[in-house]
């Protein structure tokens, strides 16, 4: 591992002032930047690094080889990506070895790190301490995938202190009923990452989970679904995913980009306001690579891919994005057609038998953030839509033949400047107000995969951006001119 300190040219309308480079030889996987310690957690095979943003310097480094390591699913011949017809561009580069810890989970718990891995076949998951690692708190439960290609997607909710965790399912190593596709998770000392339970008063047969699974087995081997993305807004949480077609619909294998969404209520299960409906692109871009949500803008951006494959010859993505109102507004009128309405039918047969939507006669105004109530008996779940939420025109669009990987967003006084990467460690940044000026950076022999702003300071135009590839962490200084 070594530390570079290098300055940039300037470009147009972006400054790069100077970058500190940290090179390591253990493939990474993902990072998650800490504001009040200023510090950056590093997950890579084996691995879990603490680093100080300011110089990437290391600070602690726990190794998690495993002596003993009884995962089968990391043989090469037991995993592989989960289905050639779709690209993960930021998983290809990972190799299966019985001998290896991969992560699947990496976020900032209050003041520690919750950390959960391929050991113990995807029952491993740590709290460790913020300040220098110290192992603080272990659970054996499975939470995550044995494979590391199905990494899991999860976040916090900032109200209740539940982990919302989704799971892409790896048919030949993970037990579909041990592990959810979707569950609420406490964080209490008592009943840590447990699944929490409903009508906990109940006898056994009245009790229930706050979970959703696919309605049989079945349907983990034929069923594509996978998780890309997760976020809350108030009081309803919402994931992304790429998946077939609804699986009576008359294209029922054709791909296609989803946006979900349930209610956070703890005292009915997921399934109960669960709703979906299709996300596209402008006219030519389905299919989402990855996406990134601004709390404070209250704007989802998303990069799409034109092509589920790889590096095809017309190859191409866009950006676009989705306020929180267009989104809302999109899943009130999905509810509003099938329970006000009676029209159409719910869908969603891979997690409920298909019916007729019915009016509900009691429910003559509902609101954008409508969730049913516990004692509602007449209400019709999950609601699936066919009409999508169109952006109709994309914030820019890439021909290169490449893929992109990740994206980040630095809003400023009524412009934005938008990072981008690539497979082939091209850091492209623009400025919305100027598209036709693309700043390129190019870190050879380098997946990017993921970007993240720290330390903004929108008056002065202002930001740090830490960049992670499969072999390095970047810090780079930048300033709008």
């Amino acid at each position: 591992m070594k530390v570079e300190f290098v300055f940039f040219y300037v470009f147009s309308l972006i400054q790069y002032v100077y970058c500190f480079n940290q090179h390591f030889t253990n493939p990474l996987q993902r990072f998650i930047y800490d504001e009040n310690t200023h510090t950056i957690i590093l997950a890579s095979i084996n691995h879990i690094y603490s680093l100080n943003a300011s110089d990437l310097t290391i600070l602690n480094d726990i190794n998690l080889t495993p002596e003993e390591n009884e995962n089968h699913c990391l043989l090469t011949n037991r995993t592989s990506l989960i289905n050639p017809n779709y690209y993960f561009p930021i998983s290809s580069y990972l190799t299966p070895a019985i001998n290896s810890t991969f992560n699947q989970l990496l976020l900032v718990v209050n003041n520690s790190i919750l950390i959960c891995s391929t050991a113990n076949r995807g029952g491993s998951c740590q709290l460790r301490s913020l300040v220098n690692l110290d192992l603080l708190k272990t659970s054996t439960q499975r939470l995550v995938s044995s494979s590391p290609y199905y990494p899991s997607i999860g976040f916090l909710s900032q109200n209740k202190q539940i982990l919302y965790l989704s799971n892409t399912y790896d048919v030949h190593c993970d037990p579909f009923y041990e592990i959810p596709t979707i569950s609420g998770r406490t964080l209490s000392n008592n009943d840590f990452l447990s699944i929490i339970n409903l009508n906990s008063g109940q006898s056994a047969l009245q009790q229930s989970t706050y979970t959703l699974r696919l309605s049989n087995i079945r349907l983990i081997k034929d069923f594509f679904l996978y998780y890309l993305y997760g976020f809350e807004h108030e009081n309803i949480s919402y994931f992304l995913t790429i998946q077939q077609s609804d699986i009576h619909h008359p294209r029922k294998y054709r791909l296609q980009t989803k946006i979900l969404r349930f209610c956070q209520s703890l005292k009915q299960t997921i399934i109960k306001s669960y709703i979906e409906i299709p996300l596209t692109c402008g006219q030519h871009y389905h299919y989402l690579v990855t996406a990134k949500y601004s709390p404070d803008e209250q704007i989802l951006y998303g990069i799409f891919r034109n092509t589920t494959l790889a590096n095809g010859s017309s190859t191409s993505h866009a950006i676009c994005s989705y306020t929180i109102e267009s989104i809302r507004e999109a899943f009130f009128q999905t509810i509003k057609r099938c329970l006000v309405d009676g029209k159409g039918y719910r869908g969603l047969g891979h997690l409920s038998p298909d019916t007729h939507c019915m009016a509900n006669k009691n429910l003559n105004e509902i609101n954008h953030d409508y969730c049913p109530d516990e004692d509602d008996s007449f209400f019709q779940y999950p609601i699936g839509d066919h009409r999508a939420l169109e952006q109709t025109e994309p914030i820019i669009e890439f021909h290169e033949q490449v893929n992109l990987t990740a994206i980040e967003i630095f809003s400023m006084e009524n412009d934005e400047m938008i990072f981008v990467g690539d497979d082939h460690g091209t850091l492209y940044t623009f400025q919305t107000s100027n598209k036709n000026q693309i700043s390129k950076e190019t870190y050879p022999s380098s997946i990017i995969i993921d970007l993240k702003l720290i330390q903004t300071k929108a008056s002065l135009k202002n930001a740090n951006l830490l960049v992670l590839t499969n072999n390095q962490v970047r810090h780079k200084r930048t300033r709008s001119l």
